[in-house]
């Protein structure tokens, strides 16, 4: 359990003030985008179901209070509620946990004409599920590039799935197991990207 010794907050951002001194500054913005309510983030399987480009551009803070071990967060304009657990905002905050795996667009290295001199990025996928040196580079090159070849992929049926459930989960789009990684859903139209 994580105590606040003090919470403070404007329309920009909440200061939480933990009880061991340490403190969080929690951006509008953030806050929100990491919103984790069912009309936010699916609860079964954690996927989004916002889109950053869904909140409103002059998104703020019109209230924050504190609700048993939760911050509750109350937006304008749009009149949205999150709720957030002490212990995940603490374990998620971005100012205090600088070691925190970033998988932002911070971290990400963008492509220019010398960033394959070396050729792309490649694993066996033998290596890949047998030796865990392998398989940490080319998650490495995945979380940094965007991709990695993987060779050698057993041409079999549902192998495809096997390996795309080793980067995350497999969400089945329309009664297809393979068609989408990801499913964006805007009013009545599904978009498949």
């Amino acid at each position: 359990m994580n105590p606040i010794s003090d919470l403070c907050f404007d329309r920009a951002s909440v200061t939480i003030n933990w009880a061991d001194n340490q403190q969080s500054e929690l951006q509008a913005l953030w806050l929100r985008d990491h919103c984790q309510m069912p009309a936010s983030r699916n609860p079964e399987n954690g996927q989004r179901l916002l889109n950053i480009t869904d909140i409103p551009a002059d998104i703020g803070i019109g209230d924050a209070r504190l609700d048993g071990h939760s911050l509750v967060v109350d937006f304008t304009p749009d009149g949205h509620r999150s709720e957030f657990d002490l212990d995940w905002l603490r374990d998620n905050c971005y100012c205090r946990n600088q070691a925190h795996d970033d998988r932002s667009e911070v971290d990400k290295t963008l492509w220019d004409s010398q960033s394959f001199s070396d050729g792309l990025p490649r694993c066996n996928y033998a290596d890949y599920r047998a030796k865990t040196g392998a398989r940490l580079s080319a998650l490495r090159a995945v979380r940094n590039l965007g991709f990695v070849l993987l060779e050698g992929v057993d041409c079999e049926p549902g192998e495809i799935l096997k390996v795309i459930a080793q980067f995350g989960c497999v969400h089945p789009t329309f009664g297809f197991r393979v068609l989408a990684f990801k499913q964006q859903i805007t009013g009545c139209a599904a978009v498949i990207i």
